[in-house]
């Protein structure tokens, strides 16, 4: 009877209703749905703005990150010192799996990780609640990523006027050579793969081993 029902209602609503009508009826209920949903919004805009990404530059001032170091927490909570400055090229990247632009990016950026394993280390690093980063690295099977995390008191943000800079703009990246030239910063999501960002790596490998 209910299907009856059903059936004999969208045979009425199609009679009344053109092609474009009832296109533009999904597409307006999509859209409500969309919006009444957090997930769904989420990752409506993910997949919209990863679609939109480029390939970052390279930047023509010459800048070197402070050698030094800061505490970060691991992902159970231990604190761990991580040296700005390390013997291979690292690519440390400020963001949030709250932001799209955040999400939209991980994927490649876990590509780059993934591709140039042995030559680069890329740090994702967080002030998000350590379990969720992990759900969600271990569902999108991110594990080329290095996860750290810190508090927004933590000195972290006090000691280097750098990570201020980058904290004001989630994502941040800085792709630094293993001397401490920044080679890359960009604010913004990215496209972390492909022929431009091929020969950034390439030139920074060549030049600085």
């Amino acid at each position: 009877m209910e299907t009856s029902v059903i059936h004999k209602a969208w045979q009425t609503y199609r009679k009344r209703k053109t092609r474009i009508g009832i296109f533009t009826d999904f597409l307006f209920l999509t859209i409500v749905i969309i919006a009444a949903v957090p997930q769904l919004r989420l990752g409506v805009c993910v997949y919209a703005i990863r679609a939109t990404l480029t390939q970052p530059r390279q930047i023509d001032k010459v800048i070197y990150l402070p050698n030094d170091s800061s505490t970060l927490l691991t992902s159970n909570g231990a604190d761990t010192t991580i040296h700005w400055i390390n013997s291979t090229p690292t690519l440390y990247n400020i963001g949030s799996i709250q932001s799209a632009q955040s999400r939209a990016e991980m994927r490649s950026l876990n590509r780059l990780a993934e591709k140039y394993a042995d030559t680069i280390r890329v740090f994702f690093i967080t002030d998000d609640d350590p379990k969720e980063v992990l759900a969600y690295i271990n569902k999108r099977k991110y594990f080329a990523l290095r996860p750290l995390f810190y508090e927004q008191e933590n000195e972290f943000w006090a000691s280097h006027d750098f990570a201020n800079e980058m904290k004001k703009s989630i994502p941040t990246s800085l792709l630094i050579t293993n001397k401490g030239r920044v080679i890359v910063k960009k604010f913004g999501a990215a496209k972390w793969f492909g022929k431009k960002v091929d020969r950034i790596i390439h030139e920074i490998i060549e030049n600085d081993n």
